[in-house]
């Protein structure tokens, strides 16, 4: 099922963090609930998830390192080829694309 993301408002839940909206798809009603979580993903998350984003900066080494550690945790936990899994790298300034995508490119392959 593909849902076009783009034309997706999200009405926030006054908890903070945690996003829902309720969309139609092929003429039935979804419930999509989205959760931002800071930190690792414990047994209890993994095994409820029906999807994850890992979001990181292109301009922060770190950041991918810590969600290559949140993939490899979320695997202790559950097979991850049942889950579709997205990987989104944020950008800054484009000045340093080129060489912050080749980066990237070479870590994710």
């Amino acid at each position: 099922m593909l849902v076009p993301v783009l034309s997706l408002i999200l009405c926030v839940v006054p908890a903070g963090g945690r996003f829902k909206k309720e969309i139609v798809v092929d003429g039935q009603s979804n419930l999509l609930l989205i959760r931002d979580e800071g930190g690792p993903p414990e047994a209890q998350f993994a095994l409820w998830v029906d999807a994850v984003i890992f979001v990181f900066s292109l301009e922060d080494e770190i950041s991918f390192q810590t969600v290559y550690h949140y993939y490899s945790r979320m695997a202790n936990y559950r097979n991850t080829a049942e889950v579709p899994l997205v990987l989104v790298g944020t950008q800054g300034e484009t000045h340093t694309l080129a060489r912050r995508h080749t980066h990237a490119q070479t870590h994710c392959a």
